[in-house]
C-alpha cells in the first residue's frame, strides 16, 4: 500500500537518528519530510492513475480528496469542483468504489489511499 511508504520513510529516517546511528525518535519534521519524500516518489504513479481515469471519475476523485462530503449531488459542490451532472456522479462513484479508490461505507465517501489523497490535495496542479 502506498501509505506504507510514508511510514517506512519516517521509520527509516528516525531509526538512523540525527547523527547516523540507529535508534532515533521520529519528530514531526522527520515525519513530514518522509511524507514529502513519499509524495515525490509516487508522483509519476499518481499522475498515471489520474490520467487513466475517465474525466468524470477523475473530477469526482479529485473533489473527494480536496473536499470530502456527504452532499455528492449538491449543485454548489459540482460547480466548485467542475463536476457535470448527478448521473455522472453516481456512475463515477460506483466505478471508483469498484476500483478500490473510494470507500463508500460511511456517510461521506473517502479515498482509500491517504497518500494519494494527500498528493491530490498538495501537489496536483503544481508544475514539477
Amino acid at each position: 500500500h502506498r501509505a506504507q511508504q510514508v511510514a517506512f520513510h519516517a521509520f527509516d529516517t528516525a531509526a538512523r537518528g540525527t547523527d547516523g546511528d540507529r535508534g532515533g525518535v521520529a519528530e514531526e519534521d522527520t515525519v513530514l519530510a518522509a511524507k514529502e519524500r513519499a509524495l515525490d516518489e509516487t508522483a509519476e504513479e499518481f499522475r498515471a492513475v489520474l490520467d487513466g481515469m475517465p474525466p468524470s471519475h477523475r473530477a469526482l476523485y479529485v473533489a473527494l480528496c480536496k473536499e470530502p462530503t456527504a452532499e455528492l449531488h449538491s449543485r454548489a459542490y459540482h460547480k466548485r469542483h467542475g463536476i457535470r451532472g448527478s448521473g455522472s456522479v453516481r456512475s463515477a462513484l460506483r466505478a471508483l468504489v469498484d476500483g478500490g479508490e473510494i470507500d463508500d461505507s460511511t456517510k461521506a465517501p473517502t479515498p482509500t489511499d491517504p497518500l494519494f489523497a494527500a498528493w491530490v490535495r498538495e501537489r496536483m496542479g503544481r508544475s514539477s
